[in-house]
């Protein structure tokens, strides 16, 4: 393998690169660099650093030197292809690759670059951003699904009228999307209190309450369930993962239990992990099928193709993106379909 290609951008979601600093916000409000957002503060993944090769060098804990990740800027991207193609064939033994990317355009320049790279011969890992593969295979643009193509994905009978919507990520802008979904939609709200999931002596009963709960609510409205918004904190890095894993086994868990009882009509996972966990442990999906994005490039709609969550559309919604009404209005769009 000859190098290991790093590009986290991802314009619609406000995440771009210039001059190998990785930036966070959106043209409204303006940018900072990563490594000063709430994102680099995270119990267990946190960093320091926003610049692309500094990154590196701290997550690998100085075995590999910001000093050996080649760059490929803007300027070279959008100038010399021949020039991007030059550094990508100079990449050996899995040399990281920063690249700059702020357009789709950006990514379809460097995609070019790569087929030229690896038509020579040239081997690469991708760590990078969802846009990346559209722009690879050339794909276009997908506009946001309507309800008609919403409800062809969902399967014809035995679902509840209404559906769940998991909330884990503590980011900001995932609380502030999770009140404004509150204060404007008429829902069910629970609460997985964390402080009772990490207790075994009140795990199993404070799961119950809510799957009972949940359960006779999906027959009236939707039903929303969060982990508490206040963070639990280990001593250590270790043990706040261990927390957290406990907290998302419970989530796991009580999606099992009401997809057991009352298939929801649709289910939407609010955060990164969050929605790993839900897709692959609580509904059991192992193949599915990607109908398109929700709001416009973030977002997307999945249809199960196995497992007992088939034909139940499943949105993957990640805690970092979106602007205060996202939320609200996929659950709008979800029920009226």
């Amino acid at each position: 393998m000859d190098g290991i290609i790093i590009v986290p951008a991802f314009g619609d979601a406000g995440r771009i690169t210039v001059r190998t600093v990785h930036y966070a916000g959106s043209v409204q409000d303006g940018f900072i660099p990563v490594g000063e957002s709430e994102y680099s503060r995270d119990n267990t993944f946190g960093y320091t650093s926003s610049s692309i090769p500094d990154w590196v060098e701290e997550k690998t804990g100085g075995e590999v030197p910001a000093g050996n990740v080649a760059r490929i800027t803007l300027d070279t991207l959008r100038s010399s292809t021949e020039e991007a193609v030059k550094i990508l064939e100079g990449t050996h033994n899995r040399q990281c690759v920063s690249v700059d990317i702020v357009t789709e355009e950006d990514l379809r320049l460097l995609s070019l670059a790569l087929i030229r790279a690896e038509s020579a011969g040239k081997r690469f890992i991708y760590r990078v951003g969802p846009p990346f593969v559209r722009a690879r295979i050339g794909q276009d643009i997908t506009p946001p699904l309507d309800e008609a193509r919403i409800s062809q994905a969902r399967r014809a009978d035995g679902l509840a009228p209404h559906g769940l919507i998991m909330v884990g990520s503590h980011v900001d802008i995932t609380t502030r999307q999770l009140n404004y979904l509150r204060s404007h939609a008429d829902l069910v709200e629970l609460e997985i209190e964390a402080a009772k999931v990490i207790d075994d002596a009140t795990r199993e009963a404070h799961i119950e309450d809510l799957v009972t709960t949940a359960v006779h609510s999906l027959g009236e409205k939707n039903v929303v369930i969060a982990t508490s918004r206040t963070v639990i904190k280990g001593k250590d890095g270790e043990e706040s993962l261990s927390i957290s894993r406990k907290i998302s086994s419970a989530v796991v868990e009580i999606v099992q239990k009401i997809l057991e009882r009352r298939p929801p009509k649709f289910v939407i996972a609010k955060g990164g992990i969050t929605s790993s966990d839900v897709a692959t442990k609580g509904l059991s999906i192992r193949h599915a099928t990607v109908i398109g994005p929700m709001l416009p490039g973030i977002v997307s709609l999945w249809s199960g193709q196995d497992g007992p969550a088939q034909g139940i559309p499943y949105i993957v919604f990640a805690g970092n993106v979106g602007d205060e009404t996202s939320l609200a209005e996929v659950a709008e769009k979800l029920t009226r379909a």
